[in-house]
């Protein structure tokens, strides 16, 4: 496994391809879990020796950079693609609250949600098999009550439930979500993961 990582678009640290953000502390997580960081089952299953535990994983990961000079951050932004974008809409909340009251944390998921559609023989084949992730990975208590309650836990891990007004949730988002307008700049007192 490649020890560096090289940093592209939000996470390029050159000025003439990222005005914005390239004097940002950056971090890039990989991901590992299978659950978007949030299983949590205590017991490792015997037949496999597999711990589901990526919800421990990221809040390691976050009490790290907090050690590291995060506890000061005055501005963060919580972002991911494909499945990491899904990650980051999920775990928004917990990173939000590791930060300092005050600081402005913002989520900008590139992609991240996933076609929740019938196959052609009518069964909903992916709505089921994230139940099973939820199931297997103990990720229920890391999701969204009021949308579990509405749509069901496996959906809101696979990212279903964007509100049926598209045009509001971009100009609103989600309660929980907060905004996804990016503001300001304060070198040495951001982080972009």
């Amino acid at each position: 496994m490649d020890t560096q990582s090289g940093f592209n678009g939000i996470l390029n640290n050159q000025q003439v391809y990222n005005p914005d953000f390239y004097n940002w502390n950056r971090i890039k997580i990989r991901y590992c879990n299978g659950s978007s960081f949030t299983g949590d089952v205590e017991e490792v299953d015997l037949t496999t020796n597999l711990h589901f535990r990526g919800a421990r994983i990221f809040e390691a990961v976050i009490k790290h950079l907090l050690a590291k000079g995060m506890e000061n951050a005055k501005n963060g932004i919580l972002s991911g693609c494909s499945a990491g974008g899904l990650a980051a809409i999920l775990n928004y909340d917990r990173f939000k609250s590791f930060l300092p009251n005050g600081a402005r944390v913002k989520c900008v998921p590139d992609a991240g949600y996933f076609i929740h559609i019938p196959y052609v023989s009518g069964t909903k084949h992916i709505e089921n098999f994230y139940n099973g992730v939820v199931e297997t990975h103990g990720s229920a208590k890391y999701l969204s009550k009021s949308c579990t309650s509405k749509y069901g836990a496996g959906l809101v891990l696979l990212g279903i439930w964007v509100p049926e007004n598209p045009a509001s949730f971009c100009r609103n988002g989600p309660s929980s979500m907060g905004s996804v307008c990016l503001q300001g700049r304060n070198k040495h007192e951001r982080y972009l993961l």
